[in-house]
């Protein structure tokens, strides 16, 4: 089948969606956002040779091909990120925080034939925000190639977190609380993976810690060798829809610590930490306690990620929804 893949961003998610699509299927993918991204008359040239179009977002600017492909009778499947159905209006944060942001995406997710989310959570998200109804929508957990590196690097009793540091980000993702967090634990080192676009002095109201260390964007191929030289993943994120970084540090054999929002307990179990309160005093003093006598609850988060979220089992849910959308277009 020759599927036409559109992606809203260029994020590691959707090009692991695109390798294992490509097992049985010719995909054509292209970025929306990238510099290079077709022209719509591009768009519409890949169109006429398409048995099924697949976006990656409910993004409105999807809005013109989706209409052109129903008008052409090609099947629409869509995967929802999670911004699209969130509503957190005291953090700006979600296209579903007001009816008007929501009319784009709601007439977009109207015109697909088959609709997927990535979580429990965010299905729930997508009913109680959009009024979607369950029936038309599958849950396909994110899965993951192991990305543990052979050899290792020696573990320290340290905290890593991964995130863009930006305005934007700066609440929704929790980099604020990690911050706080290090400022209680001046022995311990923190780790901040991610391109560091706004001022953190500026946004944090003083300097960062001095145990804090920010590395700057990682490419994905050696995230794994950060993320298994540190003890603990901390996420203190306001909203996720499912948290990649947090399985990708539990493959790593990193203890999980999130906050209990969203997707966050659903992808972390039983294996990790999930805190009710962010209060810097109480996140120090659990993680104070899992460096003291950490176990084997890495070992247990690693085995988690690999027998619950794996690209087999990835597949076949993608596999699903390009028949469910198929079989929703006759």
């Amino acid at each position: 089948m020759r599927i036409l893949l559109a992606g809203a961003n260029d994020a590691s998610f959707i090009r692991r969606d695109v390798a294992l699509l490509s097992r049985h299927h010719e995909v054509t993918y292209f970025d929306l956002r990238s510099a290079t991204a077709p022209s719509f008359s591009a768009q519409l040239k890949l169109l006429r040779s398409t048995d099924l179009l697949l976006l990656w977002f409910a993004s409105p600017r999807f809005l013109p091909l989706t209409a052109v492909a129903r008008l052409r009778r090609i099947p629409v499947a869509v995967i929802i990120g999670g911004y699209e159905v969130a509503s957190l209006p005291e953090f700006g944060y979600g296209s579903a925080r007001s009816y008007p942001r929501s009319i784009p995406t709601r007439a977009l997710l109207r015109l697909a034939d088959a609709i997927a989310v990535v979580s429990d959570s965010s299905q729930n998200s997508l009913s109680n925000n959009l009024g979607i109804a369950d029936s038309r929508v599958s849950r396909v957990y994110h899965g993951f190639a192991d990305i543990a590196p052979d050899s290792p690097p020696p573990r320290k009793p340290s905290v890593v977190t991964i995130a863009t540091v930006t305005r934007e980000n700066w609440e929704i993702k929790g980099i604020s609380d990690f911050l706080l967090v290090a400022e209680q634990l001046p022995a311990t080192e923190f780790t901040l993976i991610g391109a560091v676009k706004d001022d953190v002095a500026s946004l944090l109201g003083h300097a960062p810690a001095a145990n804090v260390k920010f590395v700057g964007a990682v490419p994905y191929e050696q995230i794994g060798e950060y993320l298994s030289a540190a003890t603990i993943y901390l996420q203190l994120s306001r909203h996720e829809s499912f948290g990649c970084a947090v399985a990708e540090a539990m493959l790593c054999g990193c203890i999980p610590v999130v906050a209990d929002a969203f997707a966050l307990p659903e992808v972390v179990g039983q294996t990790g930490v999930i805190l009710s309160n962010r209060d810097p005093k109480q996140v120090a003093a659990s993680i104070r306690s899992l460096l003291a006598e950490p176990g084997d609850r890495g070992l247990s988060a690693r085995r988690r990620i690999l027998d619950c979220f794996s690209p087999e089992t990835r597949l076949q849910g993608l596999e699903a929804l390009v028949a469910r959308a198929l079989e929703g277009h006759r």
